[in-house]
C-alpha cells in the first residue's frame, strides 16, 4: 500500500509538469521515497494535481461554461439543427441524453480524479518535513478543492461514494452512496478548516489560489444550495448570510466600477482580486503555478473570420435578451450584436463587424478574443474562467437575508442596488439617494424578492458564468422555465431543434444527472439509480 502511494503521488508530481521537461528528466532527479513530499517544489506540484481538474475540459476547460450555457435559458448550442443531429437527438442540452451520456461520466470520472488527488496529498502530508506554514496552507487548499468537488458532485448527482482516505486503493468498486446531507456537513466542516489555514486574497495577489474569502463565498454558495431543492433545509439561509457578510465585511473586496473591464482583464490575463475572487487558470503565464487547456472565449464567445479560433456554438436566448432594458448596459456586452467578418486575432488591426438583427442569432460576448494578450488564434485561449466573482457574494447575502427575514431588507437590496447601478453605469454608491437603476424592497414580499428580482438579475450579471442551471434547480424553476422558452423559441424551420424539443423532453429526472453506467455497472453497490433514470 505504501508504494502504491507514493507512486501514484509520482504520478499527480509527473502529471503537473510539461511533457519536455518530463522527457528531459532523469529518473535520478526525482525524490525517493521517503523525502517526496519534503520540498516546497514537491508540495506544489502534487497540490497543482488537484488544482488541475478544475481546468478538465469535463469541467471548466469546457464542460461546465458550455453545456451549462446551452441547456438552461440563456442559450441554446446552434449546432443543434435537424432532426439527425446528435446535439438535438442525443444531448445533455436536449435533455435526450441516457446514463451513457460521455460527458457525464467524463465529468463524474474527473472529479474523482481531482478527489482521489487530494486524498492522496493529504494522506502523505503529516511526514513530510516541509516548512509548516507552507504545509498548513498547502492542507487548507487541497482540503477546499476537494471539498470543491464533491460539492459539484453531489448538486449534479445528489448522493454518491464519500471517500475521504485511500481505503478505495484496495478495492474501488465496493463504495456505496453516502446521503447528500452527509455529504453537505462533511463538505461545510472541511471548508470550514480550511478558512483557518489558507492566506487572505490580498496575500496572494490573484484569483487562481484558493483564499479566505474565496472558501467564504463558496461557502455561502453551498450552503443557499443546502437550502434549496432537493434537500431543502432552509435552517440554512442563516449560513449563507452569515459566510456571505464575511466576505463583505472583509474589506479585500468591491466592485468593479467597469463591467466590462472585468471580461477584458480576464481576457488580457491580468487579475483584479478585488472583484474576481476566484478563478480557474487557463495558459496563464506567469503567476499560475497549474496550467490548463481552456476553451473560455472560443465556443462561448463571438462568430467570427476563423471558425477554428472562432467557433462560437452557443447563441442567447430571446429570453435573456428580454431580461435587460435599454438602461442596463451589460446586455450589449454579455450579448454581441455583431460578429467578426475579416482581421487577425494576432494583429487585431482589421477587425471589422456585420450586424444581426436576428435576436436569436446572437453569440454571447463576456470573453472577446480581440482583447487577448497572446493569441494564437487556434481553439486553445488563454482567458481565465470565474468561479467566485464579488457580485455574486452580494446577491448571494441579498438572497439568504430576504429568507431569513421572510422579506427582503433595505440592506440586502442595497447590494442589489450596487450591482445594478454597476450595471447602468451609475457612479454613485450613496444608497440613500435614489437612482433610475435601484429597487425599492419595499415593493416586494419574499416569494416576490426571489421570482421578480433575482430571478431576472442573477441571470443578467452571472450569465454563462456556469451558475443558472443549479440556480434554477434550486428554486425549483428548472422545468417550467425550460418549458417557456421551448415555447418562445421560434421556429426557424427547425422543428427538432435541441433548443424547442427540450421544453418536451424535460422531466423531474432531469433535475439530476444519472449515476454513469460505465460506473454502476462496475460497481452494483451505487444503484438504484437517480429517480427516472432506474
Amino acid at each position: 500500500m505504501k508504494n502504491l502511494t507514493y507512486i501514484l503521488i509520482l504520478v499527480i508530481l509527473v502529471a503537473t509538469t510539461s511533457c519536455e521537461k518530463f522527457l528531459d528528466t532523469k529518473p535520478k532527479d526525482f525524490p525517493d521515497e521517503s523525502g517526496i513530499l519534503n520540498t516546497k517544489e514537491n508540495l506544489e506540484r502534487a497540490l497543482a494535481g488537484i488544482y488541475k481538474t478544475l481546468g478538465s475540459a469535463n469541467l471548466y476547460g469546457l464542460f461546465l461554461f458550455h453545456t451549462s450555457g446551452s441547456y438552461a435559458d440563456e442559450a441554446w448550442d446552434s449546432r443543434a439543427n435537424n432532426s439527425t443531429n446528435t446535439y438535438a437527438n442525443n444531448s445533455i442540452q436536449g435533455y435526450s441524453h441516457n446514463t451513457a451520456a460521455p460527458d457525464i461520466y467524463g465529468f463524474w470520472k474527473d472529479l474523482y480524479v481531482g478527489i482521489q488527488r487530494a486524498n492522496l496529498l493529504l494522506a502523505n502530508l503529516p511526514a513530510s518535513s516541509a516548512d509548516e506554514n507552507l504545509k498548513t496552507s498547502v492542507e487548507g487548499e487541497a482540503r477546499f478543492l476537494r471539498a470543491y468537488y464533491y460539492f459539484l458532485l453531489v448538486t449534479h448527482f445528489g448522493d454518491v461514494p464519500l471517500i475521504t482516505d485511500l481505503n478505495y486503493l484496495a478495492d474501488p468498486y465496493l463504495f456505496s452512496r453516502t446521503p447528500s446531507v452527509e455529504i453537505y456537513n462533511w463538505i461545510v466542516n472541511e471548508m470550514q478548516q480550511a478558512e483557518q489555514n489558507v492566506p487572505k486574497a490580498s496575500d496572494w495577489g490573484y484569483g487562481g489560489r484558493v483564499s479566505k474569502s474565496a472558501v467564504q463565498g463558496i461557502l455561502a454558495r453551498v450552503y443557499l444550495h443546502w437550502a434549496g431543492y432537493p434537500v431543502k433545509d432552509e435552517s440554512k439561509y442563516a449560513e449563507a448570510k452569515k459566510w456571505a457578510e464575511k466576505v463583505i465585511g472583509s474589506g479585500e473586496h468591491q466592485l468593479n466600477p467597469s463591467y466590462e473591464n472585468i471580461f477584458i482583464k480576464y481576457a488580457k490575463d491580468e487579475y483584479d482580486i478585488k472583484e474576481s475572487i476566484f478563478e480557474v487558470e487557463f495558459n496563464v503565464l506567469d503567476a499560475s503555478f497549474y496550467k490548463a487547456y481552456g476553451f473560455v472565449g472560443n465556443n462561448n464567445g463571438i462568430r467570427g473570420f476563423n471558425s477554428s479560433a472562432t467557433r462560437a456554438y452557443l447563441r442567447v436566448t430571446g429570453r435573456l435578451w428580454n431580461f435587460y432594458n435599454a438602461s442596463d448596459k451589460r446586455r450589449d456586452w454579455v450579448i454581441s450584436n455583431y460578429i467578426y467578418t475579416s482581421g487577425s486575432y494576432t494583429t487585431k488591426t482589421t477587425q471589422s463587424t456585420s450586424a444581426i438583427r436576428n435576436i436569436y442569432g446572437l453569440c454571447p460576448g463576456k470573453w472577446r478574443r480581440e482583447y487577448e494578450n497572446v493569441v494564437t488564434n487556434s481553439v486553445a485561449t488563454p482567458q481565465n474562467f470565474p468561479l467566485l466573482r464579488y457580485s455574486d457574494v452580494l446577491l448571494m447575502y441579498a438572497e439568504a437575508d430576504n429568507a431569513v427575514n421572510n422579506g427582503p431588507t433595505k440592506q440586502g437590496m442595497d447590494y442589489v442596488n450596487l450591482v445594478r447601478r454597476r450595471g447602468y453605469k451609475i457612479a454613485s454608491v450613496n444608497m440613500n439617494e435614489v437612482t433610475p437603476a435601484d429597487l425599492n424592497y419595499l415593493d416586494y414580499n419574499k416569494t416576490e424578492f426571489v421570482d421578480k428580482v433575482l430571478y431576472e438579475e442573477r441571470s443578467r450579471e452571472l450569465c454563462f458564468e456556469g451558475l443558472r442551471q443549479n440556480d434554477l434547480i434550486r428554486w425549483g424553476k428548472l422545468i417550467q422555465t425550460i418549458q417557456d422558452v421551448s415555447n418562445a423559441f421560434p421556429t426557424h424551420g427547425l422543428p427538432n431543434h435541441n433548443a424547442m424539443i427540450r421544453g418536451t423532453n424535460i422531466s423531474e429526472k432531469n433535475l439530476l444527472f444519472p449515476i454513469p453506467q460505465l460506473e454502476y455497472s462496475l460497481n452494483r453497490n451505487l444503484l438504484p439509480n437517480n429517480k427516472g433514470w432506474e
